[in-house]
């Protein structure tokens, strides 16, 4: 998670490896914004808009999932990383021949 620009709220997988769309089980209930990105729920002090996450999560432990997520001290840009690794970077050991 950087600034959360390119981080698509409801599609994109950002929380515990998935999407919200996914964890709320939204893929046929409309929503008012089905674009938005992450960053229209961070605070220009880089904190959580908690009110705002409540007004459109209506489901609290979801919203608590979201404020456990750390947010950077400067608004650095979005970048993919391979969760299952100590650097965040996917590597492959091939087997030599």
């Amino acid at each position: 998670m950087g600034n959360g620009e390119r981080i698509k709220f409801w599609w994109d997988h950002w929380v515990d490896n998935c999407s919200l769309g996914d964890l709320l089980s939204l893929q046929s209930t409309p929503l008012s914004n089905p674009n938005c990105t992450v960053n229209a729920f961070i605070n220009d002090d880089r904190t959580w808009k908690i009110q705002a996450l409540r007004q459109v999560i209506h489901d609290e432990h979801v919203v608590q999932k979201v404020l456990g997520i750390p947010l950077p001290v400067s608004a650095i840009e979005d970048s993919i990383r391979w969760s299952f690794s100590g650097s965040g970077n996917f590597t492959s050991n091939q087997p030599r021949g």
